[in-house]
């Protein structure tokens, strides 16, 4: 009405004093059977010109196969994590005897040292929150999306699997990882081969 018919003169608008002067009892709405609409001809669409456009664009997904040749092209070898580290309080120094140790101990002590001496493994130190599948994923999707054929791939956190965590008394979840270190992972798009990588944990400063 007031882009159309109103300029081009085909319809006014009401006025107060005409609405006032209808009487709306005996006013007849019914249908105008002698209106013809257009006829378009065999695949023409109508357009309004001066309507915004919108273009519909489908996003075509790539085979399992050719995501995971995707993936491992464009997957750097390591994806760096920083979390801040859970300071380890320090074990008390044992106090020293002032008395005189017996032979037998002495020599007890010395057959001791003749053994080879076992190294302590590495400790497991532990971070505040974790580094989950969840993130790995997030961080991964950043990396393919800057490439036009990667940010067709579709990935999830159910598409990674932490293989190892060497560190069984923080990172006992399968899905996520408590501790500083590097951990091996495995992305596998549903239907593809899995590419494996190494999620390296940082203390952060």
């Amino acid at each position: 009405m007031r882009n159309v018919w109103y300029p081009q003169g085909k319809a006014e608008y009401v006025t107060n004093t005409q609405l006032r002067g209808m009487n709306m009892r005996e006013l007849v709405v019914e249908r105008d059977f002698t209106f013809i609409p257009k006829h378009h001809t065999d695949g023409e669409i109508p357009v309004d010109r001066d309507a915004d456009t919108v273009i519909d664009v489908e996003m075509k997904l790539l085979a399992p196969q050719r995501a995971t040749e995707v993936i491992g092209i464009l997957l750097p070898p390591q994806l760096d994590f920083y979390r801040k580290p859970i300071s380890q309080p320090s074990e008390p120094e044992k106090p020293r005897s002032a008395r005189f140790k017996s032979v037998s101990a002495a020599a007890a002590e010395l057959a001791a040292a003749s053994e080879p001496v076992q190294k302590p493994g590495p400790v497991a130190i532990a971070i505040y929150g974790s580094v989950s599948t969840a993130d790995i994923a997030a961080s991964i999707k950043d990396i393919l999306a800057m490439d036009e054929v990667g940010a067709r791939v579709v990935l999830g956190p159910e598409d990674v699997t932490i293989v190892n965590t060497k560190h069984d008394e923080h990172g006992g979840e399968a899905d996520r990882i408590k501790a500083l270190g590097n951990f091996d992972i495995e992305v596998r798009v549903k239907g593809g081969e899995a590419v494996r990588r190494t999620v390296r944990v940082q203390p952060q400063e």
